[in-house]
């Protein structure tokens, strides 16, 4: 009879701990794929509204919002209605820009909201609306949106950054590995090689998933500055200046203008539009024209105030209208505050010296070589050459 202390040990049967171990990762892969291919096929509406900062116009505060309306599935879907609603307001402008010419839509304006009509949108294609609305209380950062089609109720879109995906597979990848791990330890823990075996791959396991941890402590620190980064363009980069510019027009009564901005297929800059209209209006003989220029151009530099090198050439045009018209008293106050805000005060003196509407006129050169910022770009000879010429 054997001894007790030399029973045989209980032997494992290798190739079917094998085969339940990849039928396991069979079933917890091919699940979730499963389920999402099925989820995919259904038809899905989204849409996007980012966040926007109303401004104080001449009588109202103004703002402009941004809707995208996308199906983000793989179906067409029917008979697709959008209302775009900002609460208390007046809609002053739209502009529908779908993403294929061919995409028909029906909208209608009613007090504070707008209506959207789409027979069908298919898989991908998308329909940008920008609304101008104004009020003289306040203004929600952002619209009410109400989105549906037939057999489906359209929803906000989460966007998630890549980096954020690529965490949630390292994690579940490595969830998944511990598990299939786990349950080999399971069945292979009657005897002490195997168990040290797992330990070993239980450390090895520990240790990756510390490696993945700081990855996506990374990523995370990565996202958070595309956020921050995204939350600090709320300036004139994302808002429509061509609406801005129309609705400024049509306030101060020049039509034609209103109506050439939102006919515009490109997106206009407070900059160059200036000069255009700074340019009409001096060439102009009509004084009733040149005024309504004006108070365009004062309502963007005292209420939208641009950022950047903009608002210096908005107020060195107001000074092109103003010694136009034979008022150099304000055209001297605004070279001077152009001179004062100017990024680049070398451009202003280039357009100064350009500008036939500045042309013999002495108190021009007086400003120029008094201004201390112009000084600073001039040699000590080059001054005492330019007070010489008197």
């Amino acid at each position: 009879m054997a001894s007790p202390d030399h029973r045989e040990r209980p032997r494992l049967h290798w190739p079917s701990i094998g085969v339940g171990a990849l039928v396991g990762l069979l079933i917890a892969v091919a699940g979730p794929l499963l389920v999402s291919w099925f989820q995919s096929h259904e038809p899905k509406l989204v849409y996007s509204a980012p966040e926007t900062i109303p401004f104080h116009g001449p009588e109202k505060k103004v703002a402009t919002y941004q809707v995208l309306v996308a199906n983000d599935g793989r179906r067409a879907v029917e008979d697709v209605i959008c209302v775009i609603r900002v609460p208390g307001a007046s809609i002053e402008q739209r502009l529908i820009s779908p993403a294929n010419l061919s995409i028909a839509y029906t909208d209608s304006v009613s007090a504070d909201s707008i209506r959207i009509q789409v027979p069908s949108l298919n898989p991908s294609e998308t329909l940008q609306v920008s609304t101008l609305a104004s009020t003289t209380g306040d203004l929600p950062t952002m619209p009410e949106v109400s989105l549906r089609g037939r057999g489906v109720v359209g929803e906000q879109r989460r966007v998630r950054p890549a980096s954020a995906s690529l965490a949630e597979w390292v994690i579940a990848t490595l969830f998944l590995i511990l598990g299939v791990f786990a349950g080999m330890a399971t069945v292979t823990r009657m005897t002490r090689g195997v168990r040290r075996d797992m330990d070993l791959l239980m450390e090895d396991a520990k240790r990756e998933f510390a490696d993945a941890e700081g990855k996506l402590t990374e990523m995370e620190k990565e996202t958070k500055s595309l956020r921050e980064a995204a939350a600090e363009m709320r300036d004139e980069n994302l808002l429509d200046q061509r609406l801005n510019l129309a609705y400024l027009c049509r306030v101060h009564g020049l039509e034609a203008e209103a109506d050439l901005f939102l006919r515009q297929s490109h997106r206009a800059s407070y900059w160059s539009e200036s000069d255009r209209l700074a340019d009409a209006a001096a060439k102009s003989p009509d004084a009733a024209f040149r005024e309504k220029v004006t108070a365009v151009l004062d309502a963007v530099s005292g209420y939208i105030r641009p950022g950047g090198q903009s608002h210096a050439i908005i107020l060195f045009n107001l000074a092109k209208i103003a010694i136009s018209a034979g008022d150099e008293d304000r055209a001297r106050d605004m070279l001077q505050k152009s001179l004062d805000s100017s990024q680049d005060v070398t451009a202003i003196c280039l357009r100064v010296g350009i500008d036939p509407a500045f042309k013999g006129h002495r108190w021009v050169k007086e400003l120029l070589k008094e201004h201390p910022r112009v000084k600073e770009l001039l040699s000590p000879a080059a001054v005492t050459a330019s007070s010489g010429e008197g």
